[in-house]
């Protein structure tokens, strides 16, 4: 089913106070390793909105990340969300069009998704399925109605109806076939949920429908770090960091024939960064340094600096690099003129603020 909108409506990857998704990297045991498998990278604006989102995948006769898909994300002037754009990379290198969802709203709640197809031949968008939403008392998305437009008919085909707590977490998802014939809805594939005494999700099951009986698929079990350390991960040979958020998704395939879940087969990291506020509200301890604003180096007041990492951040919290402090400074002549944050590592404790480079 397509990308759906709010926390309200359906279900969102796990997230974190004052944090925010980076990347995801995924990897599958093949042959008694882990190997890499993909990647996905987001970009988010000023307004911390989701503006694209990056796919790469690579493989043992694909050693570097190579580019697949990419998705925008285009909101209105209220920060509704009113379309999402699919683009697939060509044999050329170029991000080609791919599948379009279009938004259309009714006091602040979505109503209404046009699903387009993009025809390389004919270079034209072209109607696949219309969804139509329904609500809840409380503003929850309960039903969504799928509608086909690829042969003009306007036929109901599908719905997907989500079952939630009295705290509004969802617990499952299900999708169901219309039966044009006897007139009624027959199961087809769901999800149902688990969640920790703090309301973080555990476990994610998929389940098909199979002569009436619901068959185990597929699981997936998230397994949480609340103490956001840094975690290296080793990629194209270099050592990267990442503020990991507690995050990591273990899945594995049902065997039908032994009634039992399959040997763990993949696993994903979610990596977050910090947003601006745990700096700009002190959640770190402050240093002084000197001069600020600079445009050449700034100096670190810090005792017994043997070893020290300074990770920088823009204006948006975007991490940039990592630099290495020398005798207690650090060169900022490459950066352009603006606002940029630093977190420094030494002996064990964190110290975190702002510069400005003239």
């Amino acid at each position: 089913m397509p990308f759906e909108l709010s926390t309200k409506q359906l279900k969102t990857p796990p997230s974190a106070e004052k944090q925010r998704l980076d990347s995801i990297i995924s990897q599958q045991f093949s042959d008694g390793v882990w190997q890499l498998s993909q990647k996905r990278e987001f970009t988010f604006n000023n307004d911390e909105l989701l503006i694209a989102q990056n796919k790469f995948f690579r493989h043992d006769s694909l050693p570097e990340w190579e580019a697949f898909s990419r998705i925008e994300y285009t909101y209105d002037e209220d920060d509704n969300l009113i379309e999402i754009l699919f683009l697939r990379m060509n044999d050329n290198g170029d991000w080609t069009n791919f599948e379009r969802y279009t938004y259309s709203y009714t006091e602040g709640r979505v109503t209404q998704m046009i699903w387009a197809t993009w025809f390389i031949s004919l270079q034209e968008w072209r109607d696949n399925y219309e969804l139509e939403y329904e609500y809840d008392a409380q503003d929850y998305l309960i039903n969504t109605f799928q509608y086909k437009l690829y042969d003009q008919s306007g036929d109901l085909i599908a719905r997907t109806a989500y079952d939630r707590d009295d705290e509004g977490r969802l617990l499952t998802y299900t999708i169901y076939l219309w039966n044009p014939v006897d007139e009624i809805w027959s199961p087809f594939d769901r999800d149902y949920y688990l969640y920790d005494d703090v309301q973080n999700l555990v476990t994610r099951t998929n389940e098909r429908n199979i002569g009436n009986e619901w068959v185990n698929y597929s699981q997936g079990n998230f397994t949480y770090n609340n103490d956001y350390q840094y975690d290296d991960l080793i990629v194209d040979g270099t050592i990267e960091q990442y503020r990991h958020q507690r995050v990591y998704e273990e899945y594995s395939g049902w065997n039908q024939d032994l009634e039992e879940w399959n040997d763990i087969g993949g696993r994903s990291d979610y990596y977050y960064s910090s947003l601006l506020t745990n700096i700009e509200n002190a959640a770190l301890p402050q240093l002084r340094i000197f001069p600020n604003p600079t445009n050449g180096v700034i100096n670190f007041d810090i005792k017994n600096p043997t070893f020290a990492n300074i990770k920088l951040y823009d204006a948006q919290g975007k991490y940039m690099n990592t630099q290495s402090l020398q005798n207690n400074q650090i060169s900022v002549k490459h950066l352009n003129s603006g606002v940029y944050f630093y977190e420094l590592f030494h002996e064990g404790e964190i110290f975190g603020g702002k510069f400005i480079v003239k």
